[in-house]
């Protein structure tokens, strides 16, 4: 989903930046129709197809978390993976 949503983005500073962070990545997987039917359940509560798309790969790698700024995706009921703002997370792990 990064690959695909990267290399529509129009300014290339930011492309290129958005491959150095893909370096970072642990894990990585390719779309799949399983996948494809979770992103359409999340769609159902009413998110946008590539952010849902973005979370269903998440969860499909089993990953706890799912990081994001983007308040449309905080405030919806997802409950397969925790889905919080960065900060928020940084306080998580400061607690456990």
């Amino acid at each position: 989903m990064l690959d695909y949503e990267n290399a529509a983005h129009p300014f290339e500073e930011v492309r290129n930046r958005i491959n150095e962070w893909k370096t970072l990545a642990v894990a990585d997987c390719d779309f799949s129709d399983e996948i494809s039917n979770n992103a359409e359940q999340l769609m159902e509560l009413g998110l946008r197809q590539m952010d849902a798309s973005h979370i269903a790969c998440a969860i499909h790698l089993n990953a706890d978390y799912f990081l994001t700024t983007d308040k449309k995706i905080l405030n919806k009921p997802i409950t397969e993976i925790y889905a919080l703002n960065p900060i928020d997370f940084i306080r998580k792990c400061a607690d456990a």
